[in-house]
């Protein structure tokens, strides 16, 4: 808080007169100078400009931190809100970000429009390394963003992000999962057990929180889930990234055997895999051996 040109005054006129005793000098005796006196004059004009400086900083220190009570506090919980409820897409107007420069500093569109928020999916987590992060989005579906409308969220993050910190934006294809199991279940589904089955494990994967994990367990309870099922054996899963060739994915399960119990989605959400032309996808077989049976393998009972 600023001093008053008087109490300036008075302290630097008290650290005057001890140092100049301090140093033998006896005669210095402020009581007796005049109004007219130059030291006087002298302290009193110092008084007056350290007070102006400390109401000048002191004005400053109160405009700064009404700055930060509403700057907003770049966390992955605000940076998700953004993208999710503020920022905006259409080919047609070309939406513009403004910042408020005035009040809280927060983006915002002059009409904004629901329509255009294109992001559904977002999660913002920590980098390999310091001051970096890498946020995931992704459209309906989920569904991958290309194009100029990710290079627009590419842009839309570096006018809202914190100098100096570096913000790496992603959407991929889904995570594939490879699945041969054995599925025993009573005869009397016979007709609906393979859609089922199928069904609860794409419901199990599109249900998975954006950006989680596939957990083995889960999986099975998934599956056991289903009417009719009454054990399951995971014989092999294998986990990818889309851009991983298929069949040197992760291994979760290997030759009946759980080799890790979970798998990080890269794209942020995962799907059965879809690859075509032989032995990937449940309804394939597991070889060209006659007889193989299916990826999906449903035993009755």
């Amino acid at each position: 808080m600023a001093r008053s040109v008087t109490t300036i005054y008075n302290t630097a006129v008290a650290q005057y007169v001890a140092n100049a005793q301090a140093a033998g000098i006896t005669t210095v005796n402020p009581a007796g100078w005049s109004m007219y006196n130059y030291q006087r004059l002298i302290f009193w004009t110092m008084a007056f400009c350290q007070s102006i400086l400390e109401q000048i900083m002191d004005a400053f220190t109160a405009d700064v931190q009404s700055l930060q009570n509403v700057l907003p506090p770049q966390t992955p919980a605000w940076f998700q809100n953004q993208l999710l409820n503020v920022f905006e897409y259409d080919t047609i107007t070309v939406p513009i970000v403004q910042m408020d420069e005035t009040t809280n500093f927060v983006p915002y569109y002059p009409n904004a429009n629901p329509n255009f928020n294109i992001v559904k999916y977002c999660s913002v987590t920590p980098g390999p390394f310091l001051g970096t992060t890498i946020i995931k989005v992704a459209g309906a579906g989920p569904s991958q963003i290309s194009g100029p409308a990710f290079s627009a969220i590419e842009s839309f993050v570096d006018t809202i992000g914190v100098p100096g910190l570096t913000n790496t934006v992603e959407s991929l294809l889904p995570d594939r999962l490879f699945l041969q199991l054995d599925v025993y279940y009573i005869g009397l589904y016979s007709v609906v057990i393979q859609a089922n089955v199928i069904a609860a494990i794409q419901a199990y994967l599109g249900g998975i929180p954006f950006n989680g994990y596939v957990t083995l367990s889960d999986l099975e309870l998934a599956i056991k889930g289903v009417a009719g099922v009454t054990d399951i054996v995971f014989v092999k899963v294998q986990a990818r990234a889309q851009t991983t060739i298929v069949g040197s994915g992760t291994n979760l399960v290997l030759a009946n055997a759980v080799v890790q119990r979970n798998w990080s989605t890269v794209a942020g959400y995962i799907i059965p895999e879809d690859t075509t032309g032989a032995y990937w996808q449940l309804t394939d077989p597991r070889s060209a051996t006659a007889g193989s049976p299916l990826n999906l393998n449903l035993i009755p009972q």
